[in-house]
């Protein structure tokens, strides 16, 4: 059963010129996530011929007097994250990314004592400071 979104959507649809191929619809409404059943109704409906002029649509039709079956609710379970914002779990360094780091702090204060020295003397060469 089609319900009124449906129904204006197919609409639009049947009211394209020039009209769309079933094939192609068929895969227009299976990209909106439609059932093969909705597909099937609605490509059903678009081969409708429109109503006639001034025609009224058909009385509603009395299914009993039953009273409404109401879905029964589903228990909504919250699952929480297993390491939350400041956990200890996130925040510790294992031994393998310690000894990286200490190891590049010392190349990089190595090397930058090299550039250091370097420039330190490429000045006293360069400059007049020696003479």
């Amino acid at each position: 059963m089609l319900n009124g979104e449906q129904i204006d959507y197919l609409l639009q649809i049947r009211d394209t010129k020039p009209p769309i191929a079933d094939g192609t619809v068929r895969v227009m409404l299976g990209a909106l996530f439609w059932s093969p059943e909705e597909i099937d109704h609605g490509i059903a409906f678009l081969h409708m011929p429109p109503a006639p002029e001034g025609s009224l649509p058909p009385k509603p039709v009395n299914v009993g007097e039953h009273a409404p079956v109401v879905p029964k609710e589903k228990p909504i379970t919250i699952k929480q994250n297993p390491f939350p914002v400041g956990s200890p779990l996130l925040n510790t360094v294992t031994p393998e990314t310690g000894n990286k780091k200490r190891r590049s702090l010392f190349a990089g204060a190595v090397f930058g004592f090299v550039v250091f020295a370097a420039s330190v003397i490429g000045y006293v060469i360069f400059s007049d400071v020696g003479q």
